[in-house]
């Protein structure tokens, strides 16, 4: 195996995600691939093929070579056992690992669809913050996928997001698969689905992942079931992060709910902790009646920081159900915390 490359092109190809990678040089292409079996990764770049073959490698070990390489060409070269990397007059030496490498079992690539990159990265920013990070209910480590609708939940929040995706099944994506993806430098991706595998692909890298079998919950129900409000406030986004993030300076413990309290053209933040005390008040626009409701400041931000708009519009039934975020082409719930009464 013998390849030489721009190193710019082959530091953007670098994936961390397992401990070996294989190289492999043909037709003037060298492919990286990593593979832990529920994630496989290829990437090609163009070069000069001086002679094919391949070569597995420690992946962090290469990685780090490459990335301290002068930026100029790079020239790699199999010898036996050792892997040369040169670079200006830097030159490495490694072992070339002597096993078996798990082959990438690729999807037939029929009825694939071509969707822009950009409208694809926003649905799953404004829906991934949502997915749990429980394994132990793992169909809800994902983003569920209708056709529709781009949705993920957990316990206590859950996003929903307008997207037209024409694929003639309902899957679930794990988060870790789509991290990838919002990796991609590209315009267009390309999607393929089988049962149990979802690809996607661009010019220069394919991601193949392990779909998470399950039947996911009704979520048009949840949904439905906070359509109806009491209270309706309008406020500034970026107001009202910054205020709930002041108010984690003092709740560092995470068991303390942040409170709100809805009256006439205000709304008041307050947070009382071991730590200390915090309260701000934020104008806002309102009808309906007054609500006083307990939420942890994390789960709020997350959600607001998935908002693309200047104002965003809050309802509220009580303060014992979801709060609900209605933007143009999403709805974001967070669940309330109880706090308590005076007299408790």
């Amino acid at each position: 195996m013998k390849f030489r490359c721009f190193k710019t092109d082959l530091t953007k190809m670098l994936r961390l995600n397992v401990d070996e990678v294989l190289l492999s040089v043909s037709n003037e292409i060298m492919t990286i691939t990593s593979n832990n079996y529920d994630i496989a990764i290829v990437n090609r770049i163009s070069g000069i093929t001086l002679e094919e073959g391949t070569a597995l490698v420690d992946a962090k070990t290469f990685a780090n070579i490459v990335r301290k390489l002068p930026d100029i060409n790079v020239y790699l070269e199999k010898q036996n056992s050792i892997l040369l990397i040169e670079s200006g007059k830097a030159k490495f030496q490694i072992q070339v690992l002597n096993k078996e490498y798990p082959q990438v079992s690729y999807i037939q690539e029929t009825n694939g669809v071509e969707v822009e990159f950009a409208k694809l990265e926003k649905a799953l920013r404004q829906t991934m913050f949502a997915a749990s990070t429980d394994a132990i209910k793992p169909i809800f480590t994902g983003v569920y996928m209708d056709g529709e609708n781009f949705v993920a939940l957990d316990t206590v929040k859950m996003a929903a997001k307008k997207m037209d995706l024409n694929i003639n099944q309902k899957i679930i994506v794990p988060v870790k698969v789509l991290n990838e993806v919002l990796k991609f430098d590209t315009d267009k991706v390309e999607i393929f689905c089988s049962d149990k595998q979802i690809m996607f692909r661009t010019d220069k890298t394919d991601i193949i992942g392990r779909l998470i079998v399950g039947d996911f919950i009704d979520y048009r129900k949840l949904l439905n079931g906070t359509s109806v409000n009491n209270v309706s406030i309008e406020v500034n986004t970026e107001d009202l992060i910054n205020a709930l993030e002041r108010a984690l300076v003092v709740e560092k413990e995470n068991k303390y709910p942040v409170v709100l309290n809805i009256s006439n053209e205000t709304l008041n933040l307050s947070v009382k902790t071991t730590v200390g005390l915090f309260e701000e008040e934020i104008p806002i626009r309102k009808s309906g009646i007054n609500l006083t409701i307990g939420f942890n400041a994390r789960n709020l931000i997350n959600s607001l920081k998935a908002v693309d708009t200047e104002k965003i519009e809050m309802t509220f039934k009580n303060d014992m159900q979801a709060c609900r975020m209605n933007g143009p082409d999403y709805t974001f719930l967070v669940m309330p915390v109880r706090i308590k009464k005076e007299g408790e």
